[in-house]
């Protein structure tokens, strides 16, 4: 019985729970929120002294950073209010607080818009840095240091990890016949389509020219053969360009199977493509025939 009537309660948890998860603005102003709280409590256990009023940009920025613009101009509207309580409560401010809270807004605004431009230009700076300018996955560089650390997470948990290896089927011969905008629309769409049907958890980089690579954590290889063959009948039903449909090919390497370090674990998928391959063209030879 008691449990029927929590129901209702255990319900809107999990609403709650779920929602953290999903959007990122929630979590920007939950942590920006627990931080004015702390500041508050620690401000009030001081005394409420004037020189704490400039540690009040820090939830501001933690906003910014986090969830962007509209988790900012939240925060610099709690912490304008936050401060007029705290004005109030003063005599000596009282007459003031008026005041108070219009240059509170107006400072911390502008505030946020500096911090908004600025975080802005960090993101920029670090998606060219390590994002691939035509498909907007990762690049060479930042998916081998990213699958060196899930490597070296799986290893020291123990846990399942899969490393894949796609190239587009024919990519050379579509460049050569339809030119090279065309080879780069395949491209787009292959990356959009592996990034819609990956795993949230799974991490997806170009290395150059049409390979990838695919890291797939809590993945054996039967499962990440299934996951990878799954996207590529996705491609190949939603994909056509000028009347052409391009599919890909993959292998598969897993982490201590096919060893432990990187370098080792993508020959192993490389090879294991190129096995994939040409048992597909010994097949189409063989029907032809």
């Amino acid at each position: 019985m008691m449990s029927s009537k929590l129901a209702p309660l255990f319900d809107l948890i999990d609403s709650a729970v779920e929602l953290y998860r999903e959007s990122a603005l929630c979590r920007a102003l939950c942590a920006s929120i627990g931080s004015l709280v702390g500041l508050m409590i620690v401000d009030g256990i001081l005394g409420f002294p004037t020189g704490t009023r400039m540690a009040y940009v820090l939830p501001l920025w933690l906003a910014i950073k986090k969830g962007g613009r509209n988790a900012g101009a939240t925060v610099v509207i709690l912490t304008t209010v936050s401060l007029a309580l705290v004005d109030s409560a003063d005599p000596g401010r009282a007459k003031s607080t008026l005041v108070n809270f219009a240059t509170q807004t107006l400072v911390l605004y502008g505030l946020m818009m500096i911090f908004d431009s600025l975080e802005s230009r960090l993101r920029n700076v670090t998606t060219l840095a390590t994002r691939d300018s035509l498909t907007g996955l990762y690049n060479r560089h930042a998916i081998e240091e990213r699958a060196k650390k899930a490597i070296d997470r799986a290893t020291v948990l123990s846990q399942p990890l899969a490393i894949a290896m796609i190239d587009c089927d024919r990519f050379k011969e579509l460049n050569d016949q339809y030119g090279h905008a065309f080879g780069d629309e395949v491209l787009r769409i292959l990356a959009k389509t592996m990034r819609r049907g990956f795993a949230s958890d799974a991490t997806v980089g170009r290395t150059g020219g049409d390979e990838f690579i695919v890291i797939l954590p809590n993945r054996d290889r039967y499962q990440a053969l299934s996951l990878l063959e799954a996207t590529l009948e996705r491609f190949l039903s939603h994909h056509e360009i000028s009347g052409c449909t391009s599919g890909f090919s993959y292998g598969v390497a897993t982490v201590g199977q096919d060893g432990l370090e990187y370098d080792r674990l993508v020959r192993a998928a490389d090879d294991d493509m190129y096995r994939t391959k040409a048992s597909r063209s010994d097949l189409a030879a063989t029907i032809a025939s």
